[in-house]
């Protein structure tokens, strides 16, 4: 195991470098909070009415999610991107997709960027490059999606599902080649960079019917070379969605209840050869994918970081700790604690469209097939995502056992945990406290969501406060 010594990151946006200056912010993560090293998205912003909303409303369940420290003024606004950098064109000749586009706000406000790095570097604190690992052409969420040829399938060949991601499929050789010149570009533009964090390195499992991605062509290869019949796992997978109706009819939903609570829903997968298999195909198209990306990273001569999914729900993503461990220099595992209940309250309403059960009688078992309710699941009427001035329903025992279950599966990479800042400052310092019960080194995400009395508290933290 790595030497367990307190480490704290911080991701920022730009957008706080052009609205409190870049020393004022390097101050604030780095002087009052302590962070050794800061990550940012290589993109900048100006609010445009007609533009997408800051901050994310993952989906449309956050959409009363509110920033706490304003830009322009404000809490949320509508904005518009464009990189931090101007790309350079000709590495993007294999690529279908064209570089992002460098515009006024780029030659305005980019230099930013640039001007963090030299600050960081000044004070010896690491600085990373965050990128979205499968979703072109874009730098930032609100500004991508694959052609559909690229988008990750479930098993009908159709991949049109409610999104908080826009993630396309891992086999694609268009997306692969899109990034393999990203990466180029950007460590390009960011030579003394410290190295690359990849979000979504795998198959985010926000949506129900997201769990039965990835059926696209490009997958098949992959799938024969790890002796998979995957002609045979497509149609079980197919003609699983129109059982579900049944389950309902026979009363499944009570023998599923009892199981899940006896046996859990990574043991139940286990145990169904066809699933089992799903989801190892899934796992092995992210280990893939990461072998990808690892290679991409170190011929820039960087660090690579991949960050995912939390246990159980790294067993539906296929982001296993297991097989990335020493196949990249740094695993992260999000703590994103207001997602929790969107996920569940998305399942139950997914299942229910599908004819599985009446709300109410699936909101347990969803629950627990999450791990969501150790103790006595939540009603219906609970289940839903926080709002800014509400404590998560994630105890200190459901964060320290999922990190755990990750933490021992890596003996290699450093491992680190992601926490979240959204949420009250009792609250987001009762869950970093139960991030440091597991592990030392935290990733703060991030700091739009830290407002100064939560950084002061941080800092105390990490010290031992």
């Amino acid at each position: 195991m790595w030497a367990e010594t307190r480490r704290l990151g911080i991701t920022l946006m730009p957008e706080y470098l052009q609205n409190e200056g870049v020393e004022q912010v390097l101050q604030n993560v780095a002087g009052i909070a302590g962070a050794s090293s800061v990550t940012v998205v290589p993109s900048v912003m100006t609010p445009m009415d007609g533009g997408v909303r800051e901050p994310p409303d993952d989906g449309g369940a956050g959409d009363h999610r509110l920033l706490d420290r304003p830009l322009w003024g404000h809490r949320e606004l509508l904005v518009r991107t464009a990189p931090s950098f101007v790309p350079e064109p000709s590495l993007y000749r294999e690529s279908p997709y064209p570089p992002p586009k460098a515009d006024d706000l780029t030659e305005s406000a980019g230099g930013c960027v640039s001007e963090l790095l030299r600050q960081c570097r000044a004070r010896d604190v690491e600085f990373w490059l965050q990128l979205m690992a499968a979703s072109p052409p874009g730098v930032r969420v609100q500004s991508t999606g694959p052609r559909p040829e690229d988008l990750a399938m479930r098993p009908s060949a159709s991949g049109d599902v409610r999104r908080v991601d826009r993630n396309g499929s891992l086999a694609s050789p268009g997306i692969r080649a899109f990034m393999a010149a990203l990466i180029a570009d950007v460590a390009r533009a960011y030579p003394e960079a410290t190295g690359f964090k990849f979000d979504w390195p795998e198959y985010p499992p926000y949506e129900f019917l997201s769990l039965f991605f990835d059926y696209n062509v490009f997958v098949t290869p992959i799938a024969e070379r790890h002796g998979i019949d995957f002609d045979r796992l497509r149609h079980f997978m197919a003609g699983l969605l129109e059982r579900f109706p049944k389950l309902a009819e026979c009363g499944g939903t009570e023998g599923l209840g009892h199981a899940l609570r006896d046996r859990g829903l990574v043991a139940l997968l286990a145990e169904h050869p066809m699933l089992a298999q799903h989801f190892r195909l899934r796992a092995l198209l992210v280990a893939d994918y990461a072998a990808f990306l690892a290679t991409c990273v170190r011929k820039t001569g960087k660090k690579i970081f991949l960050q995912g999914f939390p246990a159980p729900l790294n067993t539906l993503s296929g982001f296993d700790p297991a097989q990335l461990d020493g196949a990249v220099d740094a695993i992260g595992v999000k703590l994103y604690t207001m997602h929790w209940p969107m996920i569940a309250r998305n399942y139950i309403n997914r299942l229910a469209e599908l004819g599985a059960g009446a709300p109410e009688e699936l909101a347990p078992l969803v629950q627990m097939a999450l791990s969501l309710a150790p103790g006595q699941p939540r009603k219906l009427a609970d289940i839903a995502y926080p709002a800014p001035n509400e404590p998560h329903p994630a105890s200190d025992a459901d964060i320290a056992a999922r990190l755990i279950v990750a933490r021992d599966a890596v003996r290699h990479s450093e491992f680190w945990a992601l926490a979240h800042g959204y949420g009250p400052h009792d609250d987001v310092a009762r869950r970093l406290r139960a991030v440091l019960s597991v592990c030392g080194r935290v990733q703060m995400n991030r700091y739009g969501y830290l407002t100064d009395a939560k950084l002061a508290t941080i800092g105390s933290i990490m010290r031992g406060g």
